[in-house]
């Protein structure tokens, strides 16, 4: 069952990006991260309200302030309240930011199986290392990233960040 979903959606997928299949992968693959990067931060814009958001941010701000200046003054009854203040505001915060994130999920999840598929052997050319790469293993953790998941992940997240820089949506 979910290997005839994952066709389908490929297959729609294919139909879809034809033209940027045709590029080169690194560059299909970049315009295919700015395509997502630019539905989810639309849904972003749609879902969040950001003033709401922002009001949230400051009210924790100065709240965060005052307690500071309660502990050092020793008012553990006064660093209470304004604890449990600041725990209402974060539970507003990730109801206004809760639906976006759902749908982001949605989004990556439905075109992560199709990316995977399209350019699981793309290898990464990266000025100075010499030689194109298909993976990076991870120091620490000893496991393997591929080269296509590693250029997606940098290319959403710097596409994402400036196109949130220029439409005011931090």
């Amino acid at each position: 069952m979910l290997e005839q979903i994952t066709g389908a959606l490929v297959s729609g997928f294919d139909v879809v990006f034809a033209p940027l299949i045709m590029l080169s992968p690194v560059l299909s693959l970049f315009t295919v991260s700015l395509i997502i990067s630019l539905i989810i931060i639309f849904f972003n814009i749609l879902l969040i309200n950001k003033k709401m958001v922002r009001g949230i941010k400051d009210g924790m701000e100065e709240l965060r302030e005052a307690m500071t200046k309660a502990q050092k003054l020793g008012d553990t009854e006064q660093v209470t309240k304004m604890m449990s203040e600041i725990m209402k505001l974060n539970s507003k915060y990730f109801r206004q930011t809760y639906k976006s994130l759902i749908v982001s999920m949605v989004v990556v999840m439905l075109f992560l199986p199709w990316v995977g598929f399209r350019y699981g052997n793309m290898e990464l050319n990266i000025p100075f290392v010499g030689n194109a790469i298909k993976s990076i293993t991870i120091p620490i953790l000893g496991s393997e990233i591929s080269a296509w998941i590693m250029w997606y992940i940098l290319v959403s997240f710097t596409i994402g960040w400036v196109l949130r820089k220029l439409l005011g949506f931090d």
